[in-house]
């Protein structure tokens, strides 16, 4: 956690915003919840992915 916190940090985020941004990537790393139906598992990840990262 400490690591997804520094980076995001180093990329512009505020330590609260990197704090909680690395929280819900690590939470949707380990997750085991299926994508609903016609939603490729990919897709959702990537959008995930720039929903979290992306400023």
């Amino acid at each position: 956690m400490a690591f997804l916190v520094e980076q995001l940090t180093a990329h512009g985020f505020d330590s609260v915003e990197a704090g909680i941004r690395g929280y819900a990537l690590l939470a949707v790393g380990l997750s085991e919840v299926h994508p609903v139906e016609g939603l490729d598992r990919g897709v959702l990840r990537n959008g995930l992915l720039t929903l979290l990262c992306e400023r």
